[in-house]
């Protein structure tokens, strides 16, 4: 009977260090892609970054890669806090089962919500002949007191 029950909580235990895994390398690739979009792309290819594709979009996918990174980080730590309390201290993980959402949630939650004031951060000024386009940062970005 033991042996059963170590062998059903061995494979829950893997199965949260896989989604914790799974999830760590969604955040990482999403900051991959988009970076490589907003700073590769116009290395390769001049004038891209004054294409109506780019400056429009780059208010919107450079907040993306700060959720991507913010994610990243912390899914790290995570992974970290998951595997000191699996080797370290068994019988704790084996008396409480938690499951990965424990983990992913409230990450998945703060890296959303701590940088979605960068969504606000920029916006696309265009001239009347719409002929040039360029970002503009707003006036809170520039003061000393923001904080964010």
């Amino acid at each position: 009977m033991n042996v059963v029950h170590f062998c059903t909580c061995r494979q829950r235990v893997q199965r949260n260090f896989h989604a914790l895994m799974v999830t760590l390398a969604a955040f990482d690739l999403c900051y991959i892609c988009v970076s490589a979009f907003i700073f590769s792309l116009p290395q390769f290819a001049p004038g891209f970054n004054t294409t109506f594709a780019y400056t429009h979009t780059l208010p919107f996918v450079l907040p993306l890669a700060q959720i991507g990174l913010t994610g990243s980080i912390y899914l790290t730590c995570a992974v970290t806090l998951e595997r000191y309390f699996t080797v370290c201290h068994p019988f704790y993980r084996f008396n409480h089962a938690w499951s990965s959402w424990v983990y992913i949630v409230p990450i998945v939650v703060f890296a959303f919500a701590y940088n979605a004031p960068k969504f606000f951060e920029l916006s696309v000024v265009v001239d009347d002949a719409e002929t040039y386009r360029y970002l503009r940062m707003y006036a809170y970005m520039i003061s000393t007191q923001y904080v964010l």
